[in-house]
C-alpha cells in the first residue's frame, strides 16, 4: 500500500510538471506577428466609408460591414 502510494504521488507530480510545462509552452508570445487592431464600430456616411475604403485598400484587418436594411440601402448608398 506504502509503494502504491508513493508511485501514486510521483505520477502526480509528472502529471502537474507536464501540465505545467505544456501551459507555459503555450503563454510564449510571438514578437514576430502583431496582433490586428482591436475592432471599431461607428456609424458612417457614405462619403466616409468610400474614403476609408480608399486609404485601407491594402489593409488586411480593415473591414466595413453594412447593416442598414434593404429600404435604408436604397435612400443612400456608393454605387457600385
Amino acid at each position: 500500500m506504502v509503494m502504491n502510494l508513493k508511485r501514486m504521488t510521483w505520477a502526480w507530480v509528472a502529471v502537474l510538471l507536464l501540465g505545467v510545462t505544456v501551459v507555459g509552452a503555450g503563454c510564449t508570445a510571438d514578437t514576430e506577428t502583431p496582433a490586428p487592431p482591436a475592432p471599431v464600430a461607428e456609424t458612417i456616411s457614405p462619403l466616409k466609408a468610400y474614403t476609408l475604403t480608399q486609404n485601407n485598400q491594402r489593409n488586411p484587418y480593415f473591414a466595413i460591414i453594412d447593416v442598414r436594411t434593404a429600404a435604408e440601402f436604397t435612400e443612400e448608398h456608393i454605387e457600385g
